[in-house]
């Protein structure tokens, strides 16, 4: 698997855009990573704000995530969008990521 790096400014916060490809070079998927992290604690998911932490921040900050819903990078409507499942303090939430920058978080609906 390669990778390559491309910078980006997104938000006057600097990222890196991360394609990954196959063996063929062709690009599978893109996320972008902030360069350093962010310090800031958050109580809850839903006190993050749009494009505040990354994937791996949020997984970091948050706990392991499960249930993960990936589109394709090409996807006409959510490309490189993820969804994911998390438990936090004793409830389920859900958190959606575009290009792998964080764009919300819910609690869940309780199940019957």
């Amino acid at each position: 698997m390669n990778t390559a790096f491309t910078p980006a400014i997104i938000d006057f916060e600097i990222y890196l855009l991360m394609p990954v490809t196959d063996e063929d070079g062709l690009i599978e998927s893109a996320r972008y990573w902030h360069i350093g992290r962010n310090s800031h604690r958050f109580n809850s998911p839903i006190e993050v704000p749009i494009w505040g932490m990354d994937v791996t921040e949020f997984t970091e900050h948050f706990g392991p995530m499960r249930g993960g819903r990936q589109w394709p990078l090409f996807d006409k409507f959510l490309p490189a969008y993820e969804e994911y499942e998390l438990p936090w303090e004793g409830e389920s939430y859900g958190a959606g990521f575009s290009w792998g920058l964080f764009m919300f978080s819910a609690k869940s609906w309780p199940e019957d």
